[in-house]
């Protein structure tokens, strides 16, 4: 395809960089280009005292910024916040009883851990003390996923605007998939999700042209925003990114295999259609059909039940699983044969 404009190459997700700050003597906290979300850090005063504090780290394009909870939970906002690699330095000013009183922090960030040294001149000395934070997995921190479709809009500098769709897979904190523009497609490299953050390049060779685009984004449910930067045509562009996750849908044919208690192999298959949460449709195996009953989606979490009777008996089963692009993978809990019998399911999308 012919690339156009600078726009074409963009796309991936904020690398999450972060900061902290401190206060009263608790202190603030480093942030690597890999750290977004809540940390809880400590440190230990010149007279023994250990103090508790927690982060909350955000960013807003290229800007960092957040808030560190001192004594009795108040909340107070970083400022000078500056990070090169995995090394962060920032400082905070504070008013207190009539005292000027700054803190500064420098730290290097490593996985889910900052260690480093804060300085401050609380009480009217200069003082040096250890700092150390720990990344806290809490609901809607941390948990994000980046896998699935994505699309985004980029307008150039020529005021044309391209229609772009990302398509990622997030295995632990390695991402992976292409962005498609058109007919032309590029792989990613060196994608990463870490907390919230989310960064990749896209490395373009087409038509004689070359050029990289990397992209740094804050994941936040079905959307990320971030920034795209760009050196197309040996000039450095930048744009605003900002993506929205296709929803998955259910509607199709599933297959998969059952392997009994006794070992047998038994081919299943689900057709499902899809009306908003609702799921109807029928389970087939060979010539014979079941309808399914409660059908439900929500949160790409599948739910269903199939009931028959055989023998003069009533026999149900249960499904339960999480839609992940073309595949499901989750439980089929049964009362057949009079037990109760739970099974793996692994179901992929036919064609």
């Amino acid at each position: 395809m012919m690339i156009r404009n600078p726009c074409l190459k963009q796309f991936a997700f904020t690398s999450a960089l972060t900061l902290v700050v401190s206060w009263l003597g608790s202190s603030a906290l480093a942030a690597d280009a890999n750290v977004i979300g809540t940390w809880k850090f400590s440190f230990t005063t010149s007279d023994g005292q250990t103090m508790q504090s927690s982060l909350k780290i955000k960013q807003a394009g290229d800007q960092l910024s957040g808030t560190v909870s001192g004594r009795n939970g108040n909340e107070f906002p970083m400022d000078e916040v500056k990070l090169t690699g995995d090394q962060l330095s920032l400082k905070v000013t504070r008013e207190r009883n009539g005292e000027k009183i700054t803190m500064k922090v420098v730290a290097t960030a490593n996985g889910d851990s900052l260690k480093g040294k804060l300085q401050s001149n609380w009480g009217g000395e200069d003082r040096t003390v250890d700092w150390v934070a720990t990344r806290v997995t809490e609901a809607g921190t941390g948990n994000a996923s980046a896998t699935g479709n994505w699309k985004y809009a980029l307008t150039i500098e020529s005021g044309d605007t391209m229609n772009l769709v990302l398509e990622l897979k997030q295995d632990g904190e390695t991402v992976t998939g292409k962005v498609k523009v058109g007919e032309f497609e590029a792989p990613i490299t060196e994608g990463k999700v870490v907390a919230d953050a989310i960064s990749f390049k896209i490395p373009v060779d087409a038509n004689g042209t070359k050029f990289t685009s990397t992209y740094k984004g804050t994941l936040g449910g079905d959307a990320i925003k971030g920034k795209i930067h760009s050196d197309w045509g040996g000039e450095d562009h930048n744009y605003d990114w900002n993506a929205t996750r296709e929803k998955a849908s259910a509607t199709g044919t599933w297959n998969w295999v059952l392997v009994t208690a006794e070992g047998d192999s038994i081919d299943l298959s689900l057709k499902l259609k899809q009306d908003g949460d609702k799921l109807a449709g029928v389970v087939v195996m060979g010539d014979n059909e079941a309808p399914i009953a409660d059908g439900l989606i929500k949160d790409n979490q599948i739910s269903l039940k199939v009931t028959r009777e055989r023998d003069g008996k009533t026999q149900t089963s249960k499904f339960h699983g999480k839609l992940d692009g073309n595949a499901i993978k989750g439980k089929i809990d049964s009362d057949w044969s009079g037990e109760s019998r739970s099974y793996d399911w692994n179901a992929k999308r036919a064609g």
